[in-house]
C-alpha cells in the first residue's frame, strides 16, 4: 500500500488512512534508538549463531546509553569505544584495531567522522593530542600498567582538558552498569534536575587544571 501510495496510484480513503498509519509507526521507528538497535543486533546476532551453529541470547544486552554533557565526556567516550579492540586483546595497536574510528582517523580513511579542528561544528582540540592519548592508554591497558601516567600521555590529556590523575579510574568507569550520564560535578547537578535523577549515578570528570 505505501509503495502505491510512493508510486503516485490514486487511493481511496480507507487505503490513504492506512498509509498514514504506517507512517507514524514508521516515524516512530526512525526517533527510536531502542528500535534502530533491536533491528540491527538481531541480524548480526543470526548471522553469528548460524556461523557457530549454535541458538540463544548473543547480545548481553540491546544497548546502554548516557548522556555526554560537554566535548571532554565525548573524548573519553570516544577512547574508550576505540581501545575496545586493545582491551579485549584482539589487536596490539591502533593500526591493526580494526572497525574503529580511530584506525580511521589514522588511516585518513573517512570524512565521515566528527572533525578535530576550529570549526563551528569541530571538537576543539588537536587530532594529534586524541591519537596520542589514545595510544599511549592502549599501552598502558596492554602493558598492564595500572594507573602509569607517561610524560607524553599527560601533556596529550593537558591538551584535551582532561586530567591525568583521574584519567585511567574515568575511563574505566564507562563499563560501570547504572551511570546515566557524564561531565563535571555542576554539569550532573545540573542534568539531575532535569531529569529528576540523583546526580551521584554519573561519572564525574575533573578538568585537567582543576
Amino acid at each position: 500500500m505505501c509503495e502505491r501510495y510512493l508510486q503516485g496510484d490514486d487511493l481511496d480513503d480507507s487505503s490513504l488512512r492506512l498509509v498514514q498509519k504506517y507512517a507514524v509507526e514508521y516515524r516512530e521507528r526512525l526517533c527510536s534508538i531502542s528500535w534502530f538497535m533491536k533491528a540491527i543486533n538481531e541480524y548480526i546476532a543470526r548471522m553469528a549463531n548460524e556461523e557457530d551453529k549454535c541458538t540463544g541470547h548473543f547480545w548481553e544486552s540491546r544497548f546502554k546509553s548516557q548522556a555526554l554533557l560537554d566535548e571532554r565526556a565525548l573524548l573519553t567516550c570516544m577512547a574508550y569505544v576505540d581501545l575496545n579492540p586493545i582491551r579485549a586483546c584482539m589487536a596490539k595497536t591502533l593500526s591493526d584495531s580494526e572497525f574503529t574510528s580511530i584506525k580511521e582517523r589514522i588511516e585518513e580513511q573517512s570524512t565521515d567522522l566528527l572533525p578535530f579542528g576550529k570549526g563551528d561544528d569541530d571538537l576543539p582540540y588537536y587530532l594529534s593530542s586524541y591519537i596520542d592519548m589514545v595510544d599511549e592508554t592502549g599501552r598502558i591497558i596492554r602493558d598492564g600498567k595500572a594507573g602509569y601516567i607517561s610524560h607524553k600521555l599527560g601533556s596529550a590529556l593537558i591538551e584535551l582538558d582532561l586530567n591525568p590523575d583521574t584519567w585511567i579510574d574515568e575511563l574505566k568507569g564507562f563499563k560501570s552498569v547504572g551511570y546515566s550520564a557524564v561531565g563535571t560535578v555542576s554539569q550532573l547537578k545540573e542534568y539531575s534536575q532535569k531529569t529528576q535523577r540523583k546526580w551521584s549515578v554519573g561519572i564525574r570528570l575533573k578538568p585537567a587544571l582543576e
